[in-house]
């Protein structure tokens, strides 16, 4: 709308206010429209409706409640399974599908790159890269990380 217009609309509606200013219904049209109005009850949903919300409120009671105990579920199942083969869990793979096969990759990392595997630098460390097995899954990502000791550098893993 442009400017012009706007203005016009403005000075219309105010004009509009200005002559009904002092412009009301009667007292005795006022009586009536409250008396009217006092002796209704106030408005009750019908039945339908109410059962209409309640189950809209039971399905997302539901869903939430099942969501929360599968991610429970899925999570705690899949740090389980990295734990028992020595490995760390990755942060962030708990909601990924299930591991049904992997394999084990040996790869040099950047010491800087432990923090976004879950693992602390310490101070002591005086070197720029360490050597780490990832366990990838059959989706092509690393799901859990172990880092490699001097002793198991030069030994083979199956």
């Amino acid at each position: 709308m442009n400017e012009q217009p706007q203005h016009a609309l403005a000075d219309g509606l105010k004009a509009l206010a200005a002559t009904t200013k002092h412009a009301s219904a009667s007292a005795r049209v006022e009586a009536e429209v409250m008396a009217a109005f006092g002796d209704r009850p106030a408005p009750v949903a019908a039945p339908r409706v109410r059962m209409v919300w309640g189950a809209i409120a039971a399905t997302l009671i539901l869903t939430t409640a099942s969501g929360a105990w599968l991610s429970y579920r899925h999570g705690r199942s899949a740090a389980v399974a990295v734990q028992q083969a020595g490995f760390l869990q990755i942060p962030g793979t708990a909601y990924l599908p299930p591991m049904e096969s992997g394999a084990i990759v040996r790869v040099e990392l950047p010491v800087t790159a432990l923090p976004s595997y879950g693992i602390q630098i310490v101070p002591e460390m005086n070197t720029d890269s360490v050597d780490a097995d990832l366990l990838i899954a059959q989706d092509g990502l690393a799901r859990g990380i172990r880092l490699v000791s001097d002793s198991q550098r030069f030994r083979s893993t199956p």
